[in-house]
């Protein structure tokens, strides 16, 4: 919930920040204008966003020796969503993203050589799939007099669908070769988000969104399949924190 809570306090202090430079420069501040506009049509929208999103907490840590590490790199994303303004300035927002995130396979390598250097090491992977599924409040304030520039605040709950990365790993020495492969698996699970962001009109139809957003999730994955080819075989099961900031650019269509 630590997380949650910083995200939260990082976006209110983001938003009266602007309030108070607003106030500075244009006499009336944001605070006022809240409470003078209503409900307007270009406030509501549905839209197509690409971005990046950059691992955090465990979901980025590189350490063999901690079994929360995800070793995840920041990858790409790509989502839609919808948004719509039931009263004022208060409404609901959907969303589903895609996101992936590969493997630092390099740093896999670097560490399991350094722990046993007598042994030729190879890897491959596959990237963490992370399919979210997301409902929650949004808000979108003006920030200019021409309505043309708002402030969008969003907090939403949802689900995440986690695929875990296939993993081969190689070593041989002296002739002797052994592979070892951890299967795929798939986790549902809980999610919560807090994100900020800026839409600018771009005529009466279309406008372009800049958004950033945390995202936070617990995923239990069972009985994972470890082979390799000398015949053995298990099963393990592991949860990972899945913590992800994104950063993502799109073209939103407005509606009424």
């Amino acid at each position: 919930m630590k997380y949650l809570k910083l995200s939260i306090l990082s976006i209110f202090v983001a938003f009266m920040f602007v309030e108070t430079m607003f106030a500075q420069t244009n006499g009336d501040s944001i605070y006022k204008r809240i409470h003078t506009n209503y409900i307007r049509p270009n406030s509501n929208y549905i839209a197509l966003s690409i971005g990046v999103g950059i691992p955090h907490g465990n979901y980025a840590l590189y350490d063999l020796t901690n079994t929360a590490a995800g070793f995840a790199k920041p990858g790409f994303n790509a989502g839609i969503s919808l948004a719509k303004v039931l009263w004022r300035r208060m409404g609901v927002s959907l969303m589903y993203r895609y996101q992936n995130n590969k493997i630092d396979e390099a740093d896999i390598l670097s560490q399991t050589t350094s722990k046993y250097p007598n042994i030729n090491w190879s890897i491959t992977t596959t990237p963490w799939r992370v399919n979210t599924f997301m409902l929650g409040y949004y808000s979108s304030y003006p920030l200019d007099n021409a309505n043309k520039v708002f402030l969008d605040l969003k907090f939403m709950i949802g689900a995440v669908r986690v695929n875990s990365p296939e993993l081969d790993l190689t070593g041989s020495q002296s002739g002797v070769t052994v592979t070892a492969n951890q299967g795929i698996s798939t986790a549902v699970a809980f999610a919560y988000s807090a994100g900020i962001g800026f839409k600018f009109d771009v005529d009466k139809d279309i406008c372009i969104l800049l958004h950033a957003d945390y995202l936070q999730a617990n995923s239990q994955f069972m009985n994972v399949p470890i082979t390799s080819n000398t015949g053995s075989s298990t099963t393990q099961t592991f949860t990972q924190n899945i913590n992800i900031i994104s950063i993502s650019t799109g073209v939103a269509f407005k509606i009424n």
